[in-house]
């Protein structure tokens, strides 16, 4: 742990020099922007160990997620104050599966279903580096809030009702549906290599590292009742990301 933490300082640490150093004074009148500057549709690959997530799938009869199903599709909004960068961001993703579980041995099945979510949400500083006129260049740094969200129901396999027949269904039917849910919030050095197509289309390559830290446990709830749950592991939050796509100038 001391090591990834060594070297989650040093690559913060390594954007120091860019942001202090850098001064570019070569003119490109179309990269001076004041207030909007940018807008951009993205997916997000974010490589997120997800041993404790799969543990609730297993026990629940399910299969596990793989971490390279984790693509989470996200808008950025940018500001900017000559080739200072500020950015607003928000991405979220889901996979979800379901399967008729067989309970015991006389034949009673249930209809089991796991929707699993993640989604981040945060705003950032970065500073643009023009090389050329077509390509840009932006180390940042972002922050803000993240979360993971398991939504589990689970119901007697297709029970037959009808429109007269609703309160019998809730009296009679095995019927549930509970959330498992937990908040983190994350820093993300990242940086960023853009080539501009035109004057108001560029295509943006972006890779970084998300490190999330939990602010609370994970947590059941459903309509009625929330409570946290004990001994529940301290599920990681972290991984490398890596987005491409369009990106709108303005």
């Amino acid at each position: 742990m001391k090591i990834i933490n060594l070297g989650f300082l040093t690559a913060i640490l390594s954007f120091i020099p860019v942001f202090l150093l850098s001064n570019n004074d070569t003119d490109y009148s179309n990269e001076k922007r004041v207030l909007f500057d940018s807008v951009s549709i993205f997916p997000l690959l974010f490589n997120n160990n997800l041993n404790d997530i799969n543990y609730i799938t297993g026990e629940l009869g399910l299969d596990k997620f793989k971490s390279n199903e984790n693509v989470l599709f996200g808008v950025d909004i940018r500001f900017s104050i000559d080739n200072i960068i500020l950015s607003y961001m928000v991405a979220n993703g889901n996979s979800s599966q379901e399967r008729l579980i067989k309970l015991n041995d006389n034949d009673f099945t249930t209809h089991r279903k796991l929707n699993y979510s993640m989604s981040i949400w945060g705003v950032g500083v970065g500073r643009k580096i023009i090389p050329s006129e077509r390509f840009i260049l932006t180390p940042s740094l972002m922050g803000g809030k993240g979360m993971q969200i398991l939504d589990v129901a689970t119901c007697d396999n297709y029970i037959n009702i009808d429109w007269s027949g609703i309160s019998d269904y809730f009296s009679l039917s095995t019927y549930d549906n509970i959330t498992f849910k937990k908040n983190y919030v994350f820093l993300q050095p990242k940086f960023e290599l853009a080539f501009k197509i035109t004057n108001k289309i560029s295509i943006n390559t972006e890779c970084g590292y998300l490190w999330g830290f939990p602010i609370d446990d994970w947590k059941i709830e459903n309509m009625i009742y929330s409570y946290e749950l004990g001994n529940t592991p301290d599920t990681d939050f972290r991984g490398i990301t890596f987005s491409i796509g369009p990106r709108l100038l303005f």
